[in-house]
């Protein structure tokens, strides 16, 4: 069974990618016969623009992390930095992942990120239910989700949030890419040149401390997707690495990269 991810609501044929179909309207996910959920409202903020071009766009109402969190002694990664999870955190089952980026000014189009988590195995294969994003946004097996925070009250201090409880990860599944796409990037002529400042972090949810942040796009410019970095099990523990992998391609070559089989 493949995967096509056809946004319906339009009257333009969706574009194919290899071997997988991409349509861009409001979202629902067609694989074989199985419809993975209805289309989620937008949940991103509306930002007034400021005059000029090139400067960041301000999120006012936005608390920051540090009302909420304490980043005292939250270290700072480096791309290809490997750190153990089990050893920084009280707890694996209780983890938060906090995105936060600014947009540079682009005009009358607004840049939309979307944040997926691949849950790769061995054979570096994705499976379908395995597609952590938008419109599945739990996996079933407890381990993520998107937009939950533990309920600990700090995801309003990032532009997206994902809790995770790595001891609710099946054993066969070795790696969680997490990743971020551009929406209709190649359309709008939008890529991550036009995001800065852009930071991963990762939450002790037992203790709201943060543990460690990562800058993950200050060296990408023309790539419309990203792997931010990877969670993999390493013997008998959880290490995180900063990957910063940036592609030309959007959601089609992540698929390819990570093993989903499409139609």
């Amino acid at each position: 069974m493949g995967l096509v991810i056809d946004t319906g609501k339009r009257t333009s044929q969706p574009r194919k990618y290899g071997n997988l179909a991409v349509d861009t309207g409001d979202v629902t996910i067609h694989t074989g016969n199985i419809v993975l959920g209805d289309p989620l409202p937008d949940t991103r903020q509306n930002r007034e623009e400021p005059e000029g071009t090139n400067v960041p766009i301000p999120d006012i109402k936005r608390k920051k992390p540090d009302d909420i969190t304490d980043t005292a002694g939250s270290l700072e990664m480096k791309m290809g930095q490997k750190i153990s999870l089990n050893q920084k955190a009280s707890d694996i089952s209780r983890l938060i992942i906090g995105l936060e980026w600014e947009l540079n000014n682009t005009g009358n189009q607004d840049i939309a990120l979307d944040v997926s988590i691949f849950m790769v195995d061995s054979a570096n294969k994705t499976e379908e239910d395995n597609f952590i994003f938008y419109n599945n946004p739990a996996s079933r097996c407890g381990a993520i989700s998107l937009g939950s925070d533990h309920h600990i009250g700090i995801k309003e201090c990032y532009d997206e949030v994902v809790q995770l409880d790595l001891n609710r990860a099946p054993s066969h599944i070795q790696t969680l890419a997490v990743t971020v796409t551009i929406d209709e990037a190649d359309e709008r002529g939008q890529n991550f040149g036009q995001v800065s400042n852009a930071y991963l972090k990762i939450i002790d949810a037992n203790t709201r401390k943060e543990l460690l942040f990562y800058n993950f796009a200050e060296h990408l410019s023309a790539e419309t997707a990203i792997v931010v970095t990877e969670i993999y099990r390493y013997k008998d523990e959880w290490k995180i690495n900063a990957i910063g992998r940036g592609f030309k391609g959007g959601l089609a070559a992540l698929c390819d990269n990570y093993g989903i089989e499409t139609e």
